[in-house]
């Protein structure tokens, strides 16, 4: 793996993520860039962002979009 482009890379990303008061919309941000921009550098294909509520875990946001089955 080429580090030093992989990290070139990572740097242009994170200067035009555009950072917003809602810290979701700009966690969502970055997840849709890691997929998108990085699936073959990091093998990565989907995501998803939780919160806490008490003791439980509650889905916000799954990028791609979950299809039916």
């Amino acid at each position: 793996m080429d580090y030093k482009n992989l990290f070139r890379k990572i740097e242009r990303n994170l200067r035009t993520i555009e950072r917003s008061n809602d810290l979701l919309a700009t966690l969502a941000e970055i997840l849709r860039r890691l997929i998108d921009d990085f699936q073959d550098d990091l093998g990565l294909v989907s995501g998803r962002i939780y919160d806490t509520k008490g003791s439980s875990y509650l889905l916000k946001r799954e990028y791609p979009k979950a299809r039916a089955p």
